[in-house]
């Protein structure tokens, strides 16, 4: 089982409004990317509503306009950046296989791809990974005593009805532990054992603040941006490798509720 993620160089080709978090709308153009190369595959992820075997991040602004009161005006020529990862092989290739000069309507607006990044040389955002690999080096890694996350865009996990905004280690690693097991990989993890271990885990030092997301006019998610490093100075040797690959595979899988929406993008530090 293959894992990547790719970027986008988006320009927009006419004028327009979206929302100031497009999730939504970003998340049907994928759709509609995939409907057209792809028809059987996108049928099958569009009806399994446990799996979705990818993340997209919001647009990110290059040069464009801010936004203002709630939604983002899109000028002819504003230029964005897009990352999708995927997290199943036939999903990556149909990603590799994009070209530049194709058109992406989102929402009311048409973008082209300028660019499509998928070298690590080039960016630090994108990369592929085979899953069985990730588990061979994470597990070999010796002496790991921290673990830093950083969540760039809101995460956020549900407790019973409500959401809840604050990433408890037990959260994030038995989100990360749910997404795994939805992938192709021999190595099983289990989830009541590693929930356990997470509540072990010490906060060194964390920063950021809570936000709430409308992803659609009256829909709002509340959610955590910022950054926590957590000590594993009380867990087992063999099992911290376990922590590390999870760390490692939110770069592909994002953490929590709605990462196929943008939400809970989010990078690993380890030392």
């Amino acid at each position: 089982m293959m894992l990547g993620a790719i970027l986008l160089h988006l320009r927009a080709k006419s004028a327009g409004t979206m929302p100031v978090h497009a999730g939504r709308l970003l998340h049907a153009a994928l759709f509609s990317m995939l409907r057209d190369r792809a028809p059987v595959l996108s049928a099958e992820l569009h009806d399994d509503m446990q799996r979705k075997p990818f993340t997209v991040s919001d647009l990110i602004a290059i040069h464009a306009h801010p936004p203002a009161r709630g939604y983002r005006r899109v000028h002819a020529g504003d230029t964005y950046h897009w990352r999708i990862t995927a997290l199943d092989t036939a999903v990556l290739r149909i990603l590799i296989e994009l070209h530049v000069g194709i058109t992406l309507r989102v929402g009311t607006v048409d973008y082209i791809v300028e660019e499509i990044v998928t070298d690590r040389a080039v960016s630090d955002e994108v990369g592929t990974v085979d899953a069985a690999a990730l588990v061979s080096a994470c597990m070999a890694q010796e002496h790991i005593d921290e673990l830093t996350l950083e969540f760039r865009s809101p995460v956020s996990f549900r407790s019973f009805t409500d959401d809840y905004p604050f990433p408890l280690p037990e959260l994030i690693f038995t989100s990360l532990a749910d997404k795994w097991r939805q992938i192709e990989t021999s190595f099983d993890i289990d989830r009541d054992a590693l929930r356990a271990h997470a509540a072990s885990l010490v906060p060194r030092r964390w920063s950021g603040e809570s936000r709430t997301v409308f992803l659609e006019k009256q829909r709002g998610v509340a959610g955590f941006t910022g950054s926590f490093t957590f000590s594993l100075h009380r867990l087992p040797e063999d099992v911290r490798g376990i922590f590390l690959l999870l760390a490692q595979f939110a770069f592909f899988s994002g953490i929590g509720r709605l990462t196929a929406q943008g939400l809970g993008q989010t990078r690993c530090k380890f030392r």
